[in-house]
């Protein structure tokens, strides 16, 4: 029998949900979340985080088939199948063919902590730390660039796709090609169903789960994915490559 002992250290910050929209926070959490997936490498044979029946893991998407029932809305569950189907259609089909290792598998807001830095200007700030690892398993990196994507759109609901941009280009562990991003729609709408349905599920045999019942996904996950569902793929990529183009002259990874 294997086991993870996890060794905890303080890491000093404040929780970013208290700063809101920070586009420099944003690009920066990208290029956090490439070095971390660079330094987590070594850890890529581990066979202790392979964890092939993980809820959470994006590779169990197709599992929340068996709870659609708890969706109370007709339109809302076909919507859900729907996204499911593509997932299996065009991700999991193609599965070989993205690059793996150890991801942290729940890059949200509630993990990652900043600091204030003492400038003239008043709302800066820096990335002090990401947190909580107990979602940490081996697969493909771009699931946990979508995850990521998934919760900043979720966290910025007016400025979705400019968060996701700036995010994308902060990550600077290799340059993504397009192959790639034909995914990440796909990947980001999966999360938002597993997110939903699993807080769904909670709630039933929790109702005052305040955790849950607050939770961006609960708040606001339908609308973030009806406004997806009306995009098409290419369509998002467009946007979202113009989105980048815009920001790459304004950001770049050596000011960090």
């Amino acid at each position: 029998m294997r086991h993870i002992i996890l060794l905890l250290t303080y890491v000093p910050g404040e929780n970013v949900e208290k700063i809101g929209y920070n586009e420099k926070i944003i690009f920066s959490l990208g290029f956090f979340l490439s070095q971390l997936h660079y330094k987590l490498q070594p850890f890529n044979d581990s066979k202790v985080l392979q964890r092939p029946n993980f809820i959470w893991s994006l590779m169990s998407v197709p599992n929340i088939e068996n709870l659609l029932d708890i969706i109370p809305d007709e339109e809302n569950r076909m919507l859900v199948i729907q996204h499911i189907q593509n997932f299996k259609k065009m991700v999991i089909l193609k599965i070989d063919s993205l690059e793996k290792g150890v991801i942290h598998g729940d890059i949200n807001y509630g993990n990652i902590l900043v600091q204030k830095l003492n400038t003239s200007e008043g709302n800066d700030y820096k990335i002090s730390g990401i947190i909580d690892f107990t979602d940490m398993h081996i697969s493909c990196y771009f699931f946990d660039v979508a995850l990521a994507a998934c919760y900043l759109g979720l966290a910025h609901v007016e400025y979705s796709m400019d968060a996701i941009a700036l995010f994308l280009l902060g990550y600077q562990k290799r340059p993504f090609t397009d192959y790639e991003f034909q995914f990440l729609k796909v990947c980001i709408c999966a999360r938002l169903c597993q997110s939903i349905v699993l807080g769904l599920q909670s709630l039933i045999s929790n109702p005052n789960n305040y955790y849950v019942k607050n939770s961006t996904s609960q708040l606001y996950g339908w609308d973030f994915l009806k406004n997806l569902s009306k995009m098409s793929d290419e369509e998002f990529n467009a946007n979202l490559h113009q989105k980048m183009n815009n920001f790459r002259c304004k950001y770049s990874t050596a000011e960090l």
